[in-house]
């Protein structure tokens, strides 16, 4: 008996000196001056992302808009942005048609945060090598995405490049 209540003690002092600090994973900083710790996030936002960016790859359109959120706001690297599934898909079409790009994966890392309302935001951080046909010459660059996920769909998307 003394020994089961050694281990209920043991596990009882195991569990209250857990806490999420040692799943700290980072941190961001944002203009307002806010600070939120990033912890890892759920390993399923990775694997919608992988899915969304197949469908990229294989230019299903379709597939892609089942995964945006009716919303989605886009932020290029330039300053463009799209918004709206909609004018994603129409973008998307022209330039499937137009510059067939594909996409091949480096890393894809999930994090969340808890913003300044107090909801957790969950974000995927990765960098694709991406190319494509302009005037017949092939470009080749590197993306970084930070992807917003929220309710199983993509909401945000920051893109990041450098030529290669």
């Amino acid at each position: 008996m003394k020994t089961y209540l050694a281990l209920l003690f043991s596990m009882i002092l195991i569990s209250c000196s857990n806490n999420n600090s040692s799943n700290v994973i980072g941190v961001e900083y944002f203009p307002n001056g806010y600070e939120a710790s990033l912890v890892g996030g759920d390993i399923s936002n990775v694997q919608l992302l992988e899915d969304y960016m197949k469908h990229h790859n294989n230019k299903d359109v379709d597939l892609i808009k089942n995964l945006d959120h009716n919303d989605i706001k886009i932020y290029g690297s330039s300053g463009d942005s799209i918004v709206g599934s909609e004018n994603h898909a129409n973008f998307l079409e022209g330039w499937f048609k137009n510059n067939p790009p594909s996409w091949k994966a480096n890393y894809l890392i999930a994090n969340d945060y808890m913003n300044e309302e107090g909801k957790r935001e969950h974000w995927v951080t990765s960098c694709y090598d991406v190319s494509f046909v302009v005037d017949s010459e092939k470009v080749n660059l590197s993306h970084i995405y930070d992807v917003q996920i929220d309710s199983g769909k993509v909401k945000t998307i920051y893109i990041y490049e450098k030529n290669k």
